[in-house]
């Protein structure tokens, strides 16, 4: 008589038997004849078992028998859609870069977790079944975070706003779906006017960044000195009613026209020692060939800080 003992390198499920008897691993038959037999092994689930093996026993020795149950195993594969540096994990384990394919993971359920990236949602956990010899991909996509700009101009019609270097929008338009982050909005050129600064902008997730902005109007200043009665005045592009020396401020640059006033006949009288105290100058003329040397009738207003554009208009009296 002898003995059989079986040893397995497997799951606590897994069973072996002998001659219609069924042991766990390490136990053994006890006074068996001699001779020989097969030894079997149990199902057990999302498990390999061993092959049958054949032993001989032998009087008063033990036939030691070992077997190895192998796991069932798949593949997981994630493909990621998002920014670089994305990872995942399988029930915690990881992380993983997206494409790689993890092998020899053993058949069951799993859930598949995505890493944090700033400035990105990550893709929900998805909860996956790896079977016998298959592998299982799915896809993860991330998406970025996003907001908008908006910006109200003040100034000429057909002003324009730039979008860090990129665009050339109206006032008012809304710019959306812009990933977050730091931008830089500028302004167009426009003549005769200070277009705004550039401004640094940061968009948040689902915000609105909006601003108001205002071209400044490029201005200098005006002033006429009369020679000629007192009440004589000059107008300015057809409007106004100034006095000789009087300055006219914040005026736009561009062209405009000086024009004077009529003075009527015995205003200012001027008296001579030869002349009857009722002798008067003839009625004033309005001497625009000294206007148009000194300050021309189309005169420019230009941009010159503190600047100011002068002009001399003579108005002499006619001879006795």
């Amino acid at each position: 008589m002898g003995s059989v003992s079986v040893t397995i390198d497997g799951p606590k499920e897994a069973k072996w038997t002998f001659d219609g008897k069924t042991y766990d691993s390490g136990q053994a038959a006890e006074n068996v004849p001699t001779g020989k037999y097969a030894v079997s092994f149990t199902d057990v689930p999302e498990w390999t078992r061993p092959s049958n093996a054949s032993v001989a026993v032998a009087k008063d020795e033990t036939a030691v028998v070992s077997a190895k149950y192998v796991r069932h195993v798949g593949a997981v594969s994630v493909k990621i859609d998002g920014p670089e540096g994305a990872k995942w994990r399988l029930d915690g384990k990881g992380p993983f870069g997206g494409g790689h394919i993890l092998a020899d993971v053993p058949t069951g359920t799993y859930t598949v977790s995505y890493e944090d990236v700033p400035e990105w949602t990550k893709p929900e956990d998805t909860v996956i079944s790896v079977k016998k010899d298959e592998t299982v991909s799915i896809p993860g996509s991330y998406v970025r975070h996003v907001g908008s700009v908006s910006v109200k101009i003040d100034g000429p019609e057909g002003v324009r706003w730039n979008f860090d270097g990129k665009g050339n929008y109206a006032g008012g338009h809304v710019l959306k779906d812009i990933p977050t982050g730091q931008y830089t909005v500028s302004f167009t050129e426009v003549p005769g006017w200070t277009k705004p600064s550039d401004v640094p902008v940061t968009v948040t997730k689902d915000g609105m960044a909006s601003m108001d902005k205002k071209y400044v109007r490029h201005v200098g200043s005006v002033s006429v000195k009369i020679d000629g009665p007192e009440g004589a005045r000059w107008n300015f592009d057809g409007k106004g009613d100034y006095a000789g020396g009087h300055v006219l401020k914040d005026i736009p640059t561009g062209q405009y026209t000086v024009s004077f006033t009529e003075v009527p006949a015995g205003q200012n009288r001027r008296m001579f020692p030869s002349q009857s105290p009722r002798t008067a100058w003839p009625p004033w003329t309005r001497n625009m060939s000294g206007m148009s040397a000194l300050f021309p009738s189309k005169s420019t207003v230009q941009k010159e800080p503190g600047g100011t554009s002068t002009a001399r208009g003579t108005m002499p009296g006619a001879t006795c």
